[in-house]
């Protein structure tokens, strides 16, 4: 059994480890496994996927210049 606790004890060193690094995303809630080195702005993560889908809505409006809100057009 003292093998088993020193496993245990072992395991549970193991995620500090790996120094992961998960961020929300402010549109879709969902956890996103994120590089150390990235820099997450005030307003919080933006995840790939809601990322692309602003970036689309985006494309699509006429006006080049217009000043679209991601927020709003999600």
């Amino acid at each position: 059994m003292a093998m088993q606790n020193e496993g245990a004890k072992i395991v549970a060193f193991i995620p500090a480890l790996t120094l992961r690094r998960y961020e929300i995303c402010r549109k879709c809630g969902f956890d996103w496994n994120v590089s150390r080195q990235a820099k997450i702005s005030q307003s919080g993560y933006l995840c790939p996927e809601c990322r692309n889908k602003c970036r689309k809505v985006v494309q699509k409006s006429d006006n080049i210049h217009s000043n679209i809100d991601c927020e709003a057009s999600l």
